[in-house]
Order: structure tokens, then C-alpha cells, then sequence
């Protein structure tokens, strides 16, 4: 994922990870919460089989870990929690992508790192560390409720909202089915990562989609998923200044394109 590399934690190897590693046994002496897991990178797994209360035990213990002003002031424990935490910031990326800005990743990275190291204690530690990186990134570029760019953000953004602690957490498939919500997400990740689509055009399906939600369109065209309704269509056109023929020639085309990379053995190889 990009914004892990942005943030060197794109492998088991990387600094900050292994610093992690060799400091465990010591945090785990100081920290009860941290019993049960006899190596940290395998705490993704052992989450998908604790229960939500548990799991946040070991995230407040990191996050208590990683605060500079009211922990310990651990870099490492803080690469340890924002890498537990790429998954939902991957997300936040992908639903800001339609602003345009060719450094999102780099943006949502450096918020989630001022984030983990200013945590101030509280439950809840996934969900709401990246709904202030979320926040405190929309403040930052200046995106009030009144923007368009705003409103493109949304629909994925309020998805978040509705995600569990294991939702937030889920490094990937092994051992437990993905949300469709996370699953969509990722592979619009990914398509803007290998330039299958343009930022643009993914702000249009995630348009669409959010019309077809509110509008309880289930199927319009095959494969499209209802979101080539000529009702979405219509009304996303007129925000964007365009008809819905021209909303419906583009999307079809970004869904194509979507369909040959799903389909790809790059892709695949990457699930």
C-alpha cells in the first residue's frame, strides 16, 4: 500500500518494525495488555480471533506506548500502531483521492503519524485515531461542508463510521472475508496506484454509488451494479456541469477498465 511505503513500513523488514520486534519482550514486562502474542507482526491475525475489547486493550497499551506528550514516547511502538492502522488509512486515502491532489498518500501519512504520537488516552484507539487523521487532514486543505471536493470525499469517508475494530485492523484476506465496503475500497487503491483510472474517474464511481445508494437502485445495465442508472447519472451530471449520456460514456468506460484489472494476473497476484 502506498501510504505504508510513504511512511517506510512497507515490509516486515523495515526499520521501525524490527526495532518493534526486539523491543516487545520489554513492553510486554511493562504492559500486561500485551500478553498472548509472542511476536507483534502476527497481531493482525490474533485480532480476527479476540473480541473488540481485547483488541483495543493492546492498542491503547501501543498508542499509550507511542505518545509523545502522555506515554512513553516510543517511535518504535508508533510504527507498530500506524502499521496496525494502514488498512483503514488506505481507505481514508482512497475517498480523498477525487480532491485532485497528487500527494494524498504523502498527506494521509504524515496525519496519521502527528496522530499515533499525540494520542491522549480514550477506547476505541483504530477508529478514532482515523477519524481525527481524517479531520485534521480535511481542515488542513481547507474542505468545509459547502465544497464540492468535500462532497466527493464522503462517501467512502462515511463508511468509516460503520466499520468495526477488525474492519479498521483486516491486513488483508487470510483467514477472514473482507467487508464489500473495504474490498471496494482497496481495489480503487490499487487501480489509482497501477493508473487503471484516473483520480477523477474514481470520484465519479464513488458519485455514483453514493446516488444509487440514497435512490435504492439495485440494477441498471449488466454489470454495472446500478450505478449506471440513467437517474444517477442525470443528477451527478448536473453537478459536474455535464449530461447524463456524457456520465454514463465515462463511468462505462472506468468500469471497463476496472473489469480487465480485476481480471489481470497482476491483480490477482496482489489480492
Amino acid at each position: 500500500m502506498r501510504v505504508a511505503r510513504q511512511l517506510g513500513l512497507d515490509g516486515p523488514d523495515s526499520t521501525l518494525l524490527c526495532l518493534a520486534r526486539e523491543r516487545w519482550p520489554q513492553w510486554q514486562e511493562d504492559l500486561p495488555a500485551l500478553h498472548g502474542c509472542q511476536d507483534p507482526l502476527r497481531l493482525p491475525e490474533l485480532f480476527r480471533t479476540w473480541g473488540p475489547a481485547r483488541t483495543d486493550e493492546v492498542l491503547q497499551a501501543l498508542a499509550h506506548l507511542a505518545s509523545v506528550e502522555h506515554g512513553a514516547d516510543d517511535v518504535a511502538a508508533g510504527g507498530l500502531l500506524a502499521w496496525l492502522l494502514i488498512p483503514g488509512a488506505a481507505r481514508l486515502a482512497v475517498s480523498l483521492a477525487s480532491t485532485g491532489l497528487p500527494s494524498i498518500d504523502e498527506l494521509v501519512a504524515a496525519q496519521l503519524w502527528i496522530e499515533v504520537r499525540s494520542w491522549q488516552g480514550g477506547h476505541k484507539v483504530a477508529a478514532n485515531i482515523l477519524r481525527r487523521t481524517r479531520n485534521g487532514l480535511l481542515a488542513d486543505l481547507g474542505l468545509r461542508a459547502g465544497d464540492q471536493t468535500w462532497s466527493r470525499t464522503r462517501p467512502v469517508a462515511e463508511v468509516e463510521d460503520h466499520l468495526t475494530e477488525e474492519d479498521h485492523l483486516s491486513h488483508g484476506p487470510e483467514g477472514r472475508e473482507v467487508a464489500p465496503e473495504v474490498e471496494l475500497d482497496l481495489l480503487l487503491e490499487d487501480a489509482l496506484a497501477q493508473q487503471v483510472i484516473t483520480q477523477d474517474q474514481c470520484g465519479l464511481l464513488l458519485e455514483l454509488a453514493q446516488v444509487a445508494h440514497e435512490a435504492d437502485v439495485r440494477r441498471s445495465g449488466r454489470g454495472s451494479g446500478g450505478l449506471l442508472s440513467s437517474e444517477g447519472a442525470s443528477r451527478v451530471g448536473s453537478g459536474r456541469g455535464v449530461s447524463g449520456i456524457t456520465v454514463k460514456r465515462r463511468a462505462s468506460r472506468a468500469l471497463g477498465d476496472l473489469r480487465v484489472h480485476v481480471t489481470s494476473t497482476n491483480y490477482l497476484a496482489s489480492a
